[in-house]
Protein backbone atom coordinates (compact mmCIF):
# COMPACT_ATOMS: atom_id res chain seq x y z
CA UNK A 1 0.00 0.00 0.00
CA UNK A 2 2.80 2.25 0.62
CA UNK A 3 4.21 1.67 -2.95
CA UNK A 4 0.64 2.85 -4.28
CA UNK A 5 0.64 5.54 -1.70
CA UNK A 6 3.91 7.07 -3.51
CA UNK A 7 2.94 6.46 -7.63
CA UNK A 8 -0.21 8.18 -6.11
CA UNK A 9 2.05 11.20 -5.14
CA UNK A 10 4.25 11.34 -7.98
CA UNK A 11 1.44 11.21 -10.64
CA UNK A 12 -0.41 13.76 -8.16
CA UNK A 13 2.11 16.11 -8.56
CA UNK A 14 3.29 15.85 -12.20
CA UNK A 15 -0.13 16.94 -13.23
CA UNK A 16 -0.71 20.63 -14.21
CA UNK A 17 -3.42 21.58 -11.66
CA UNK A 18 -3.82 24.74 -14.14
CA UNK A 19 -2.67 26.99 -16.90
CA UNK A 20 -1.56 30.03 -14.18
CA UNK A 21 1.01 27.95 -11.79
CA UNK A 22 3.40 29.42 -9.57
CA UNK A 23 7.07 28.71 -10.69
CA UNK A 24 7.70 26.49 -7.83
CA UNK A 25 4.53 24.45 -8.69
CA UNK A 26 6.41 24.24 -12.21
CA UNK A 27 9.52 23.03 -10.51
CA UNK A 28 7.52 20.19 -8.74
CA UNK A 29 6.08 19.01 -11.05
CA UNK A 30 8.96 19.05 -13.56
CA UNK A 31 10.64 16.82 -10.74
CA UNK A 32 7.57 14.66 -10.15
CA UNK A 33 7.59 14.41 -13.86
CA UNK A 34 11.03 13.05 -14.00
CA UNK A 35 10.53 10.51 -10.76
CA UNK A 36 7.57 9.24 -12.78
CA UNK A 37 9.88 8.64 -16.18
CA UNK A 38 12.27 7.13 -14.24
CA UNK A 39 10.62 4.80 -12.45
CA UNK A 40 8.54 3.49 -16.03
CA UNK A 41 12.19 2.94 -17.35
CA UNK A 42 12.73 0.76 -14.29
CA UNK A 43 9.75 -1.10 -14.63
CA UNK A 44 7.64 -0.36 -11.55
CA UNK A 45 4.48 1.21 -12.93
CA UNK A 46 2.51 0.83 -9.48
CA UNK A 47 -1.40 1.49 -9.07
CA UNK A 48 -2.20 5.32 -8.41
CA UNK A 49 -5.18 6.50 -6.84
CA UNK A 50 -6.04 10.09 -8.15
CA UNK A 51 -8.26 12.63 -9.27
CA UNK A 52 -9.14 13.50 -12.67
CA UNK A 53 -9.80 16.47 -13.99
CA UNK A 54 -13.41 16.62 -15.15
CA UNK A 55 -14.33 13.45 -12.83
CA UNK A 56 -16.65 12.98 -10.34
CA UNK A 57 -14.41 10.97 -8.01
CA UNK A 58 -10.58 9.37 -8.33
CA UNK A 59 -9.63 6.83 -10.11
CA UNK A 60 -7.21 3.51 -9.53
CA UNK A 61 -5.12 3.34 -12.69
CA UNK A 62 -1.38 2.63 -13.25
CA UNK A 63 1.33 5.16 -12.78
CA UNK A 64 1.55 4.97 -16.92
CA UNK A 65 -1.55 6.22 -17.91
CA UNK A 66 -2.06 9.30 -19.30
CA UNK A 67 -5.44 10.24 -19.07
CA UNK A 68 -4.60 12.51 -15.87
CA UNK A 69 -2.43 14.48 -18.06
CA UNK A 70 -4.01 14.91 -20.44
CA UNK A 71 -7.65 15.75 -18.89
CA UNK A 72 -5.64 18.09 -17.02
CA UNK A 73 -4.05 19.90 -19.95
CA UNK A 74 -6.97 19.91 -22.86
CA UNK A 75 -10.34 21.11 -21.50
CA UNK A 76 -12.18 19.33 -24.11
CA UNK A 77 -9.85 15.66 -24.17
CA UNK A 78 -11.79 12.89 -23.08
CA UNK A 79 -15.28 15.17 -22.95
CA UNK A 80 -17.40 14.22 -25.86
CA UNK A 81 -18.72 10.90 -24.26
CA UNK A 82 -20.20 13.22 -21.32
CA UNK A 83 -21.97 14.99 -23.84
CA UNK A 84 -23.26 12.25 -26.12
CA UNK A 85 -24.68 10.48 -22.98
CA UNK A 86 -26.02 13.86 -21.70
CA UNK A 87 -28.15 14.31 -24.87
CA UNK A 88 -29.59 10.79 -25.06
CA UNK A 89 -30.95 11.21 -21.51
CA UNK A 90 -32.58 13.99 -22.12
CA UNK A 91 -35.31 11.90 -23.95
CA UNK A 92 -34.61 8.18 -22.43
CA UNK A 93 -32.31 6.24 -20.17
CA UNK A 94 -28.86 5.51 -21.53
CA UNK A 95 -27.70 2.09 -22.87
CA UNK A 96 -24.35 1.90 -23.55
CA UNK A 97 -21.49 -0.51 -24.46
CA UNK A 98 -18.23 0.36 -24.27
CA UNK A 99 -15.62 -1.16 -26.58
CA UNK A 100 -12.52 -0.35 -24.80
CA UNK A 101 -13.18 0.16 -21.52
CA UNK A 102 -9.70 0.30 -19.96
CA UNK A 103 -10.11 2.06 -16.41
CA UNK A 104 -13.94 2.86 -16.62
CA UNK A 105 -13.43 6.52 -17.09
CA UNK A 106 -15.84 6.21 -20.08
CA UNK A 107 -18.47 4.58 -18.32
CA UNK A 108 -17.93 7.68 -15.41
CA UNK A 109 -17.50 10.69 -18.03
CA UNK A 110 -21.42 9.74 -18.59
CA UNK A 111 -22.30 10.49 -15.51
CA UNK A 112 -24.52 7.27 -14.86
CA UNK A 113 -28.30 7.35 -13.57
CA UNK A 114 -29.94 4.70 -11.57
CA UNK A 115 -32.21 3.89 -14.74
CA UNK A 116 -28.79 3.56 -17.06
CA UNK A 117 -27.17 1.00 -18.13
CA UNK A 118 -23.76 -0.72 -19.38
CA UNK A 119 -21.69 -3.08 -20.88
CA UNK A 120 -18.06 -3.17 -20.59
CA UNK A 121 -15.56 -4.63 -22.54
CA UNK A 122 -12.54 -5.10 -21.60
CA UNK A 123 -9.93 -8.20 -22.40
CA UNK A 124 -6.49 -6.30 -21.28
CA UNK A 125 -5.36 -7.90 -18.16
CA UNK A 126 -3.33 -5.32 -17.08
CA UNK A 127 -6.67 -2.81 -16.96
CA UNK A 128 -9.43 -5.03 -15.88
CA UNK A 129 -8.52 -5.24 -12.40
CA UNK A 130 -8.88 -1.04 -12.20
CA UNK A 131 -11.86 -1.40 -14.50
CA UNK A 132 -13.41 -2.81 -12.04
CA UNK A 133 -12.49 -0.98 -9.05
CA UNK A 134 -13.26 2.19 -10.49
CA UNK A 135 -16.79 1.02 -11.46
CA UNK A 136 -17.36 -1.42 -8.33
CA UNK A 137 -20.06 1.03 -6.99
CA UNK A 138 -22.44 1.15 -9.73
CA UNK A 139 -24.94 -2.11 -10.20
CA UNK A 140 -26.16 -1.40 -13.33
CA UNK A 141 -22.86 -2.09 -15.06
CA UNK A 142 -21.86 -5.65 -16.94
CA UNK A 143 -18.38 -6.65 -17.49
CA UNK A 144 -16.94 -8.86 -20.30
CA UNK A 145 -13.27 -9.77 -20.84
CA UNK A 146 -13.74 -10.66 -24.37
CA UNK A 147 -11.89 -8.85 -27.56
CA UNK A 148 -14.21 -7.70 -29.63
CA UNK A 149 -13.53 -8.10 -33.63
CA UNK A 150 -14.63 -9.48 -36.60
CA UNK A 151 -14.66 -12.59 -35.96
CA UNK A 152 -14.73 -15.57 -33.42
CA UNK A 153 -11.50 -16.77 -32.25
CA UNK A 154 -8.38 -15.58 -29.94
CA UNK A 155 -5.91 -12.36 -30.50
CA UNK A 156 -2.55 -11.70 -28.70
CA UNK A 157 -2.66 -8.25 -26.82
CA UNK A 158 0.55 -6.64 -26.93
CA UNK A 159 1.85 -4.81 -23.02
CA UNK A 160 0.25 -1.92 -22.18
CA UNK A 161 1.57 1.59 -22.04
CA UNK A 162 0.66 4.83 -21.13
CA UNK A 163 -2.69 3.67 -20.92
CA UNK A 164 -3.21 2.22 -23.70
CA UNK A 165 -2.80 -1.06 -25.93
CA UNK A 166 -3.17 -1.65 -29.79
CA UNK A 167 -2.25 -4.91 -32.04
CA UNK A 168 0.56 -6.66 -31.75
CA UNK A 169 3.63 -5.54 -33.89
CA UNK A 170 6.99 -6.05 -34.33
CA UNK A 171 9.00 -5.39 -31.04
CA UNK A 172 6.04 -5.78 -29.05
CA UNK A 173 5.96 -8.14 -26.08
CA UNK A 174 2.51 -9.90 -25.94
CA UNK A 175 0.74 -9.52 -22.66
CA UNK A 176 -2.17 -12.39 -23.12
CA UNK A 177 -3.81 -13.68 -25.55
CA UNK A 178 -7.64 -13.62 -24.93
CA UNK A 179 -10.87 -14.70 -26.33
CA UNK A 180 -12.09 -13.15 -29.82
CA UNK A 181 -15.81 -12.32 -30.30
CA UNK A 182 -18.36 -10.51 -32.45
CA UNK A 183 -20.44 -7.62 -31.05
CA UNK A 184 -23.50 -9.29 -32.82
CA UNK A 185 -22.83 -12.45 -31.45
CA UNK A 186 -21.69 -11.64 -27.67
CA UNK A 187 -24.55 -8.79 -27.33
CA UNK A 188 -27.61 -11.08 -26.95
CA UNK A 189 -25.65 -13.35 -24.58
CA UNK A 190 -24.31 -10.79 -22.21
CA UNK A 191 -27.18 -8.18 -22.61
CA UNK A 192 -30.78 -9.96 -22.80
CA UNK A 193 -33.67 -7.58 -23.19
CA UNK A 194 -31.80 -4.52 -23.94
CA UNK A 195 -30.50 -3.16 -26.51
CA UNK A 196 -27.59 -0.11 -27.16
CA UNK A 197 -28.43 3.77 -27.71
CA UNK A 198 -24.82 4.58 -27.60
CA UNK A 199 -21.34 2.25 -28.22
CA UNK A 200 -18.17 3.87 -27.98
CA UNK A 201 -15.34 1.56 -29.61
CA UNK A 202 -11.29 2.39 -28.47
CA UNK A 203 -9.53 -0.22 -29.36
CA UNK A 204 -6.36 1.11 -30.76
CA UNK A 205 -6.24 -0.26 -34.35
CA UNK A 206 -9.41 -2.91 -33.97
CA UNK A 207 -12.54 -0.32 -34.59
CA UNK A 208 -13.20 -1.14 -38.03
CA UNK A 209 -12.58 -5.24 -36.85
CA UNK A 210 -15.36 -3.98 -33.99
CA UNK A 211 -17.37 -2.19 -36.39
CA UNK A 212 -18.06 -5.03 -39.10
CA UNK A 213 -18.39 -7.70 -36.46
CA UNK A 214 -21.28 -5.30 -34.97
CA UNK A 215 -22.96 -4.96 -38.39
CA UNK A 216 -26.68 -6.18 -37.28
CA UNK A 217 -26.36 -4.73 -34.10
CA UNK A 218 -25.85 -1.16 -35.64
CA UNK A 219 -28.46 -2.13 -38.89
CA UNK A 220 -30.97 -2.92 -36.97
CA UNK A 221 -30.75 -0.69 -34.13
CA UNK A 222 -28.73 2.53 -34.97
CA UNK A 223 -27.19 3.86 -31.59
CA UNK A 224 -25.26 6.61 -31.62
CA UNK A 225 -21.48 5.67 -32.13
CA UNK A 226 -18.06 7.31 -31.54
CA UNK A 227 -15.25 5.19 -32.69
CA UNK A 228 -11.44 6.30 -33.26
CA UNK A 229 -10.27 6.58 -36.41
CA UNK A 230 -6.35 6.18 -36.35
CA UNK A 231 -5.39 4.42 -39.80
CA UNK A 232 -1.36 4.19 -38.26
CA UNK A 233 -2.89 1.71 -36.19
CA UNK A 234 -4.61 0.33 -38.33
CA UNK A 235 -3.04 -3.00 -40.67
CA UNK A 236 -4.23 -1.82 -44.33
CA UNK A 237 -4.39 1.76 -43.10
CA UNK A 238 -6.96 4.30 -44.67
CA UNK A 239 -8.40 1.97 -47.17
CA UNK A 240 -9.70 0.08 -44.33
CA UNK A 241 -11.43 2.99 -42.41
CA UNK A 242 -12.70 3.90 -45.61
CA UNK A 243 -14.36 0.29 -45.97
CA UNK A 244 -15.61 1.08 -42.72
CA UNK A 245 -17.34 4.26 -43.00
CA UNK A 246 -18.86 2.49 -45.86
CA UNK A 247 -20.54 -0.71 -43.89
CA UNK A 248 -21.74 2.38 -41.29
CA UNK A 249 -23.67 3.96 -44.92
CA UNK A 250 -24.86 0.52 -45.54
CA UNK A 251 -26.26 0.35 -42.10
CA UNK A 252 -28.17 3.61 -42.27
CA UNK A 253 -25.77 6.16 -41.26
CA UNK A 254 -25.54 8.76 -43.66
CA UNK A 255 -23.22 11.46 -42.38
CA UNK A 256 -20.91 11.79 -39.12
CA UNK A 257 -18.96 14.25 -37.33
CA UNK A 258 -15.23 14.04 -36.74
CA UNK A 259 -13.66 15.53 -33.88
CA UNK A 260 -9.44 15.37 -33.22
CA UNK A 261 -8.22 13.76 -30.67
CA UNK A 262 -8.24 16.61 -28.22
CA UNK A 263 -11.92 16.73 -28.57
CA UNK A 264 -11.87 19.39 -31.29
CA UNK A 265 -14.57 19.51 -34.00
CA UNK A 266 -13.02 19.15 -37.68
CA UNK A 267 -16.49 19.04 -39.57
CA UNK A 268 -19.45 16.78 -40.67
CA UNK A 269 -18.87 14.55 -43.61
CA UNK A 270 -20.99 12.47 -45.95
CA UNK A 271 -20.37 8.41 -45.36
CA UNK A 272 -20.03 8.03 -48.63
CA UNK A 273 -17.72 10.90 -49.35
CA UNK A 274 -14.05 8.77 -49.36
CA UNK A 275 -12.65 11.50 -50.97
CA UNK A 276 -12.93 13.64 -48.26
CA UNK A 277 -12.36 10.96 -45.52
CA UNK A 278 -9.06 10.18 -47.45
CA UNK A 279 -7.98 13.71 -47.36
CA UNK A 280 -9.31 14.18 -43.45
CA UNK A 281 -7.08 11.37 -42.56
CA UNK A 282 -4.15 12.27 -44.55
CA UNK A 283 -4.09 14.52 -41.96
CA UNK A 284 -2.80 12.46 -39.09
CA UNK A 285 0.51 12.32 -38.07
CA UNK A 286 2.70 10.90 -34.95
CA UNK A 287 4.29 13.92 -34.56
CA UNK A 288 0.70 15.71 -34.05
CA UNK A 289 -0.89 18.35 -34.12
CA UNK A 290 -3.91 16.04 -34.74
CA UNK A 291 -2.71 11.67 -34.70
CA UNK A 292 -6.06 10.48 -35.17
CA UNK A 293 -9.52 11.34 -35.22
CA UNK A 294 -12.91 10.22 -32.98
CA UNK A 295 -15.52 9.86 -35.48
CA UNK A 296 -19.14 10.41 -34.13
CA UNK A 297 -22.57 9.18 -35.91
CA UNK A 298 -26.26 9.23 -34.85
CA UNK A 299 -29.20 7.25 -35.66
CA UNK A 300 -30.53 10.22 -37.61
CA UNK A 301 -28.68 13.43 -39.41
CA UNK A 302 -31.22 15.14 -37.59
CA UNK A 303 -29.92 13.89 -34.37
CA UNK A 304 -26.61 14.97 -35.17
CA UNK A 305 -27.24 18.51 -36.21
CA UNK A 306 -29.47 19.01 -33.14
CA UNK A 307 -26.55 18.06 -31.09
CA UNK A 308 -23.91 19.78 -32.79
CA UNK A 309 -25.88 22.76 -32.85
CA UNK A 310 -26.43 22.39 -29.20
CA UNK A 311 -22.65 21.18 -28.18
CA UNK A 312 -21.57 24.51 -30.76
CA UNK A 313 -23.07 26.92 -28.27
CA UNK A 314 -21.26 25.96 -25.83
CA UNK A 315 -18.22 25.28 -27.11
CA UNK A 316 -17.30 27.36 -30.33
CA UNK A 317 -20.30 29.83 -31.23
CA UNK A 318 -20.69 30.91 -34.51
CA UNK A 319 -19.32 27.20 -36.34
CA UNK A 320 -22.63 26.16 -38.22
CA UNK A 321 -23.44 22.59 -37.89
Amino acid sequence: MRSSWIASRILERATPKSLDTSAVDRFIQKLSLGARSLCLSLGWDAPCYVEVEGLPDPLWLPLSHQLPMYRARHAHYDRLIGEVATFIRSTQPLRMIDVGANVGDSILAASAAESDAFLAFEPHPAFIRYLRANLSNLENVIFSDVACGADEGSVVLPQAARGTAGTVVAGNAAAAQVSLASLDASVPLLWKGLTPNFVKIDTDGFDIDVIEGGGVLLRDTRPWLLYEADPRLTATGIERHIDGLALLNDAGYRCAAAFTNLGHFSMRLATADAPSWRKLFETHSAKGPVYYHDVLLAPSEAELTHFLVQLGAKRWPGVEA
